[in-house]
Order: structure tokens, then C-alpha cells, then sequence
């Protein structure tokens, strides 16, 4: 039986929204489940197998920290979150509180029944990180020609109205898998999403050629245009178009957009530190269960314009913020 739409979610959701036009706090949490995945993909600095993952009461208590800084949407991420075997009652302790569940998963290990799992628990939106439709050198997260986890999550979206993406992050080794993935995002009707690595030389990654392949940057700005022009013609991209015609600009100079990380979007790491975004990890050193919307009213950085970075989510969420009639419309067109 397919859910009803959760209108206790969405009101919560948009007033959250609302409120942080005028009260610095966050929108979207996204907490850091685990470090350790299953996968080592090369341009990827969140695998750390040896890491502790917080238990379950302490996850929780950070969900009912963020209900009561009036936060509307929890994001699992990691590593691999599916790994956990509490996620479902993870899902099910954000649901209880009508905030909305996000989960971003390789997707390797949901069989049937661990999509029904999630779906049962409640959680509202699922994320398959894709790199390519066939192989792809230094990643295990391709489909390998093998469309059967979308017929699985299809499967389970009809019975339970879970709302699902995929997203590819662009890199020297990817690229060339974007043109395969949107044409399977149109036939099959997949909304898609696509984001450029954010690894500089203050932030690298393992394996990450981006500034290292001299073929990389024009091959970029070819692949950038094309998805530009593909989200023109009604492809189902969930990116803003002017993602990928700042991601172009980006390529020859900084770009000034404003970034909401740190004010309404934050990140919490495992051993529960709070933190503005991944480019600045670890700082500061604050508990994420000890801070009040003091915490965001005291910005101790200025990340208004985060130039040579294009972090696709935060990116999507300052464009909802500065069109956001026209944002729930594109929305809504792609996954309604």
C-alpha cells in the first residue's frame, strides 16, 4: 500500500524553512553514521574501517538535538550507512519526530528485503551514489550494465511511495559515464543528480587526479555543458542549471555564491562533533548536543563565498533559498 503524502512532514519541513530566513539554525542535519564502507573508491576519504560508529542511543539523542533546533530533514551518510543494522529504527526515531529521512547508500547491499526494511520504517528519500552504468577504474559503485537495483527499488517506491535519486560525482574517471547515466535517468525516469569533487589542495583526496590529468579540465567543461543543456531540454536532473554553468566558470576562477553550510545545513561527525561543512572537518571542536542557536547567531567563520568550492548539495540548497517558488515547482515536476 503506497504511503500517504506526509503532510506533517512537509508543514514541518517549511516552516523550518521558513523560520531561517530570519533565525540563523539548521535546516538539514546530516549525520555521519559510520565511517567504515564496504567499497574503496579512490577519490572517496570516508572508508575508515577502523573507526568506532556511535551506537544507537547516541545517534538518537543528535536526532532529537536537531528536532529541537528545528531542523525539518535528517541525512544519513557516511562511509556506508546501510552497514549499520539499526538504520531502520534510526529511520523510524526520525519519522516519530515528522522530520524527513535521507539516506545516501553505494546501494550494493539492498536486496528486496532491506529496501523494504528502510521503506517500512519510514524513510522518505533514497540516494544511490553511481559512478558509472558500466565499469569504471578506481570505483565499485557502477551498475555494471545491471539495471536490476533499479527494478528492486521501483518495485518497492510503488508499494510504499519511497521517493528515490542517483547521483554521480564527477571525476577524471567518471566522465565519461555521465552521457550513459542520463540516458538511463530518461528512460528510466530516474531523477539524477551530479556533483563536482570538492578536494583542493587544503582538502585532498586519496587518488584524486582532478588537478593532475591535463585532459581532465576541457573534458569537464564538455561534460558540464552537456548536462547544462540536457536539464534545459526537461532531462530529470535535480541540480539547478546554474550548478553546472557556475561549475564551468569555476574551472578558470572562483565563483561568488552564497553558502548556507554551517546556518542551515550542518554535518555531525561520528564521535559527535558539529561542524559548517566538509572542507573544514573537525572545526570546531563542539558538541554537537551542547549548542544552541547561539552556536549559528556566532558564526565563528564567513562562509558567504566559498569560490573555489561547488558542493552540489549546498549549492541545490542556496538556490532554493533565493528561488524557492521555482525550485518546488522543478521539484516537484521531477519527483512527484
Amino acid at each position: 500500500m503506497v504511503k500517504k503524502i506526509q503532510t506533517r512532514k512537509i508543514a514541518k519541513l517549511a516552516r523550518s524553512f521558513l523560520i531561517s530566513f530570519f533565525r540563523p539554525g539548521p535546516v538539514y542535519v546530516y549525520l555521519w553514521a559510520t565511517k567504515k564502507c564496504d567499497l574503496a573508491c579512490d577519490y572517496c576519504f570516508a572508508k575508515d574501517n577502523n573507526s568506532p560508529d556511535p551506537s544507537t542511543d547516541e545517534l538518537k539523542a543528535r536526532i532529537d538535538h536537531s528536532d529541537k533546533l528545528g531542523a525539518g530533514l535528517i541525512a544519513f551518510f557516511g562511509g556506508e550507512p546501510t552497514l549499520r543494522k539499526d538504520l531502520g529504527e534510526l529511520i523510524t526515531h526520525v519519522d516519530k519526530r515528522s522530520m524527513y529521512s535521507y539516506v545516501s547508500t553505494h546501494g550494493k547491499s539492498l536486496d528486496l528485503e532491506r529496501l523494504n526494511e528502510l521503506a517500512d520504517a519510514g524513510l522518505d528519500v533514497l540516494e544511490v551514489s553511481i559512478d558509472g552504468y558500466d565499469s569504471v577504474r578506481g570505483s565499485r559503485k557502477t551498475l555494471d550494465s545491471d539495471e536490476s537495483l533499479i527494478n528492486r527499488i521501483e518495485q518497492v517506491s510503488k508499494r510504499t511511495g519511497l521517493r528515490y535519486k542517483a547521483h554521480q560525482m564527477l571525476t577524471p574517471d567518471t566522465v565519461n559515464e555521465t552521457p550513459k547515466l542520463v540516458e538511463l535517468a530518461i528512460r528510466r525516469n530516474l531523477p539524477m543528480s551530479f556533483g563536482l569533487i570538492t578536494h583542493t589542495e587544503k582538502f585532498p583526496g586519496p587518488g584524486d587526479r582532478t588537478n593532475e590529468d591535463p585532459e581532465f579540465k576541457p573534458r569537464l567543461k564538455e561534460v558540464l555543458q552537456y548536462l547544462a543543456e540536457m536539464k534545459k531540454q526537461g532531462a530529470p536532473i535535480i541540480n539547478p542549471r546554474q550548478y553546472f554553468i557556475d561549475g564551468i566558470a569555476s574551472l578558470d576562477e572562483p565563483v561568488n555564491w552564497k553558502c548556507y553550510a554551517g546556518t542551515s545545513v550542518v554535518y555531525v561527525t561520528p564521535d559527535g562533533k558539529v561542524f559548517d561543512c566538509s572542507r573544514h572537518l573537525g572545526e570546531p571542536d563542539i558538541d554537537f548536543l551542547t549548542i544552541s542557536h547561539n552556536f549559528f547567531r556566532a558564526k565563528h567563520r564567513d562562509y558567504s563565498h566559498c569560490g573555489d568550492c561547488l558542493s552540489a548539495a549546498n549549492h541545490t540548497f542556496t538556490h532554493i533559498r533565493e528561488h524557492p517558488i521555482r525550485s518546488a515547482l522543478e521539484v516537484f515536476k521531477i519527483v512527484v
